[in-house]
């Protein structure tokens, strides 16, 4: 069972196929068994797909705090399997770190996103939502959040005063639950991060799934990514449904942007 130690911990990972290389990352509350299915599919078409348990999750020791240190974990990983040259993958919350590692590791070719963020919630969902926030009475300032990923934020050599603009009109939102609260901050992060690489995106959303800030998303990301619509919820897409007749849309997208 391959362990890779960084730091205090050790990363759980799992290597299927031979070819060129994917890093797959999964969701969160899940582990890499739940992204096996888009690996194996991948595999059969050429590509060595690299499986990853996050920290807190699947069979990974160890804790590994902030977004920076899985990152950090992750190019390490795929510097001791000695890759040159790589693609991404990522389902949900591994979407999210997919969408910070492709602007920090020069390695990446391109990426895949597959239900990158989820803002139009069920009713199910807005009903727990609340009862959340009025059981755990947990109130943080959206800044507060956004902090930690200010980096991530901003477009890169973004000037002081767009930092100082970003951070006073943070501090102006409504106070929110922890659980809300992260979540939005996903929304932006992921959004910007996606709209300021410049490099091959496939993205595929569910009818659940929306990036933001929207306007951003809708006006500039169309023209620099390839995007998909699955009238699905957020988590229950599966490699069946990226197929277009007998093309496998993930593979090709990795084959063409290699």
């Amino acid at each position: 069972m391959p362990y890779f130690k960084f730091g205090g911990s050790k990363l759980h990972y799992t290597v299927m196929g031979k070819g060129k290389p994917v890093l797959m990352i999964h969701g969160m509350l899940e582990s890499s068994k739940n992204i096996e299915p888009f690996a194996k599919k991948l595999k059969n078409k050429g590509f060595k797909c690299i499986l990853v348990d996050l920290p807190f999750h699947g069979k990974t020791k160890g804790i590994i705090f902030s977004i920076d240190g899985i990152v950090a974990s992750l190019k390490s990983l795929m510097t001791f399997l000695k890759i040159k040259e790589y693609q991404c993958f990522g389902f949900s919350l591994g979407a999210a770190i997919c969408s910070i590692l492709i602007r920090r590791d020069s390695r990446i070719k391109s990426m895949a996103v597959i239900s990158p963020v989820i803002s139009d919630f069920r009713p199910l969902e807005r009903v727990l939502l609340v009862l959340l926030k009025s059981t755990l009475k947990l109130k943080l300032k959206y800044k507060l959040i956004l902090e930690e990923m200010a980096l991530d934020l901003l477009r890169p050599g973004a000037s002081q005063s767009e930092v100082d603009f970003f951070y006073n009109s943070t501090q102006t939102s409504k106070p929110l639950s922890l659980l809300t609260d992260a979540i939005m901050a996903a929304q932006i992060n992921t959004g910007l991060n996606l709209l300021y690489t410049n490099k091959p995106l496939f993205v595929v959303l569910g009818k659940y799934d929306k990036l933001s800030p929207p306007n951003l998303m809708k006006n500039k990301l169309s023209g620099l990514a390839k995007i998909l619509i699955v009238k699905k919820g957020h988590s229950d897409i599966f490699p069946e449904d990226l197929m277009e007749g007998k093309k496998y849309l993930l593979s090709e997208f990795f084959k063409s942007t290699f």
